[in-house]
């Protein structure tokens, strides 16, 4: 997807974590998904990979002990 940034620039929206396309621009970064709350407007975004990574070391983590 291309986007206009806030210095005018045209480009891609790429995730400031991972790099892939971006979905969502959520407190000034771009990320490559989306998350969301109860309630108005309360859309989040979220980097995927980094999550999955997390999720992955805490089950290795419970695993071992």
């Amino acid at each position: 997807m291309t986007i206009i940034k806030e210095d005018k620039r045209v480009g891609p929206a790429i995730c400031c974590k991972c790099g892939d396309d971006a979905k969502i621009n959520h407190g000034g970064k771009w990320y490559c998904a989306i998350e969301s709350d109860m309630g108005v407007m309360n859309l989040k975004g979220f980097c995927i990979k980094e999550r999955k990574n997390k999720n992955d070391k805490e089950k290795k983590f419970k695993q071992s002990n």
